[in-house]
């Protein structure tokens, strides 16, 4: 969590019941929302780790993954179809290994704990993308909504399902960041290997 006082040096402080209700932390940046027993949209939302800490060599890095912006709301359904990715890429990581993973919010927004208060924004679409030597691979994942969502992507049509997640080419999705994200830069170099 980010701090607001200057007199703490940058360091990061627990989210507790007085982190919460301070009003000038609440001000600025969203806190921890209760997902336990809450429906948001008629939908019971969940965190999910875009990097799990797992995934990290130290533990400053492992406590580094706990923050709110790795961990977006989520569909409690759509959790098993991430985990499953999240598994079988843990076992092709190495420390030549790069990774980069993100969230696409709806583009007429949609937050949580409601639109008036806009805390956390509940993302459409979440991505990762990791890089090993002789490995390179991207997938996406349609988190949240109802219906399939349709991309034009070069040379072909994308087709992705309710809670779905699927393996798809960089170019891919450096087209969809552009499209959704008004993303100027093309991510088709992510790795640069033999």
């Amino acid at each position: 969590m980010k701090l607001d006082d200057p007199s703490k040096h940058g360091d990061m402080l627990d989210i507790n019941d007085n982190v919460k209700e301070d009003t000038k932390i609440k001000e600025s940046q969203p806190v921890e929302i209760e997902y336990d027993n809450t429906k948001y949209y008629d939908t019971k939302y969940t965190r999910v780790y875009l990097t799990p800490s797992e995934y990290q060599m130290s533990t400053c890095s492992q406590s580094a993954t706990y923050t709110l912006t790795n961990a977006p709301p989520v569909p409690a359904d759509f959790v098993t179809a991430w985990a499953d990715i999240i598994k079988g890429i843990k076992m092709e990581l190495n420390e030549s290994c790069y990774l980069v993973h993100g969230a696409i919010t709806h583009k007429e927004g949609k937050w949580i704990p409601d639109k008036k208060h806009e805390r956390v924004a509940v993302p459409e679409l979440v991505w990762m993308a990791y890089c090993c030597p002789g490995i390179q691979k991207v997938f996406l994942g349609h988190s949240d909504d109802e219906e399939t969502i349709n991309f034009e992507v070069p040379n072909k049509k994308l087709k992705l399902k309710r809670r779905e997640v699927i393996e798809i080419l960089l170019p891919e999705l450096s087209a969809i960041l552009q499209t959704h994200l008004n993303f100027k830069t093309k991510c088709e170099k992510f790795c640069l290997g033999p």
